[in-house]
């Protein structure tokens, strides 16, 4: 005799109660040997139940007492490897320990739900009836037999580009790619660098070839974990604005339903703009601004610190033309020391600043920094070539042929006292260097000849 959609207690009582749920347990609980006084059988539509990420499968369980006593039992389904499977009763009212009537039979429907955490591939479910022993409380187990089940595969990955921080000079950046497995399955793969966009056509994607994964491009990642492969990515000068660089990298994955990663990876250089501004909040703020602002007028009048079109850092020419904005009055107690200029034959130094008896040993400082940090930040590497400097000269100092114009009436007026220069490198790559230092050469750079 069978009776289905009816539970009952002690008393023969039909309970009505709430779903009744749980997970599917790995594991290989052995049933009471040589017990048949309860009958455990679990039916499927079909004879392999294949599961797909977020929908349930039903089955029909039949329990039969075959003792003259009703028996209280309760039930655990178990699988051979498969986790992150959760199992229900399709119909409410069953009881978590529910009573099966003396030589009768129990049908209950039930759901098989798979979860995002069920990994993916064959495996085989089974459910167990346990009862309590009232002398030891040890449940005592009737096991169905195993139904073959898998789990179809759904792959998935998401990727992060992290924002290295403070990406102002030019130069290589690292950061990393964060790659999450957000599938069922074992994903294995590389990166790989998109070379389609290296042309001048794209001078938005930064080139391929600035591109390098310092510990090699694999990764093997197992569901629900994380990993993050090093990136290092080398970024050209910046624009006086904010610039957002589209890095060429592609997420490969092996297999023909591999997980497609559609995204653009970007890297943002902050502008000189805001390096100047930057600059300007370090000590010193109120006098560093007023040269920061007066650069940031200039530019946006078209002027561009002396050289409509060109970058540069605010430099004199020893004519007396000055292009820097004239600081605030500074305060005492700065003290400056003058380099003596080497007289070298084929060598020449990038005159930046000459700078007027009248101006303060504070102000004088403020100059030269400001060279300093751009030096820093747009020289090649951060620094000059053959181990040239920005540095701080005298009158008597600077090499007289620094001083020298064309024609006498050309030479520099004995009223520039000061000169910030850049040097010594080769003569015949000075002008170079201006470009390199994003100066117009004869205006903001002036390159002269020290013998």
């Amino acid at each position: 005799m069978s009776t289905r959609n009816e539970v009952w207690d002690a008393g023969g009582h039909v309970v009505q109660a709430g779903t009744i749920h749980g997970g599917v347990h790995l594991g290989d609980t052995q049933p009471a040997p040589h017990n048949n006084e309860i009958g455990v059988y679990l039916r499927a539509d079909r004879a392999e139940v294949c599961f797909r990420t977020g929908a349930a499968e039903p089955f029909e369980l039949t329990i039969t007492n075959r003792t003259p006593r009703d028996r209280k039992l309760f039930l655990r389904f178990e699988s051979a490897s498969t986790t992150g499977l959760l199992w229900e009763h399709a119909d409410t009212g069953v009881p978590e320990v529910f009573a099966v009537p003396a030589d009768r039979s129990l049908q209950l429907r039930l759901r098989v739900i798979c979860t995002a955490e069920a990994l993916a591939g064959p495996d085989v479910l089974k459910v167990l009836a346990g009862e309590l022993d009232p002398r030891t409380g040890e449940p005592t187990w009737w096991s169905s037999d195993s139904l073959p089940i898998e789990v179809n595969r759904a792959p998935g990955l998401t990727a992060e580009l992290r924002q290295p921080e403070d990406v102002y000079d030019a130069g290589p950046y690292e950061t990393v790619l964060t790659l999450t497995n957000t599938g069922n399955t074992v994903l294995k793969g590389r990166l790989r660098l998109r070379t389609e966009f290296d042309g001048p056509e794209h001078p938005e994607w930064l080139h391929s070839g600035k591109v390098t994964f310092p510990d090699g491009p694999h990764f093997d990642l197992r569901p629900g974990t994380t990993t993050d492969v090093r990136v290092t990515v080398e970024v050209p000068f910046s624009d006086w604005q904010d610039t957002t660089w589209l890095v060429p990298l592609a997420v490969q994955v092996e297999g023909d339903d591999a997980p497609r990663v559609d995204q653009d990876f970007t890297i943002r250089q902050r502008g000189d703009l805001v390096a100047l501004w930057q600059w300007g909040r370090t000590p010193d703020a109120w006098k560093r601004r007023t040269i920061v602002a007066g650069a940031i007028v200039l530019f946006a009048l078209g002027i561009s610190l002396g050289a409509a079109g060109d970058r540069s850092g605010g430099a004199a020419d020893p004519s007396g033309q000055t292009n820097a904005a004239v600081s605030a009055p500074s305060s005492s107690g700065v003290r400056l020391s003058s380099a003596k200029m080497p007289c070298e034959q084929g060598k020449s130094v990038l005159v930046l600043h000459s700078l007027e008896d009248s101006t303060t040993p504070a102000d004088v400082k403020l100059y030269l920094d400001y060279e300093a940090m751009w030096a820093r930040k747009h020289l090649p590497g951060g620094k000059p070539p053959d181990g040239a400097e920005v540095r701080l000269s005298t009158r008597d100092d600077t090499c007289p042929k620094v001083l020298q114009g064309p024609t006498p009436d050309k030479d520099t007026e004995a009223k520039y006292t000061w000169f910030v220069w850049l040097g010594t490198v080769p003569s015949n790559g000075a002008p170079a260097l201006c470009q390199d230092f994003y100066r117009k050469a004869g205006k903001n750079c002036l390159p002269a000849g020290v013998a």
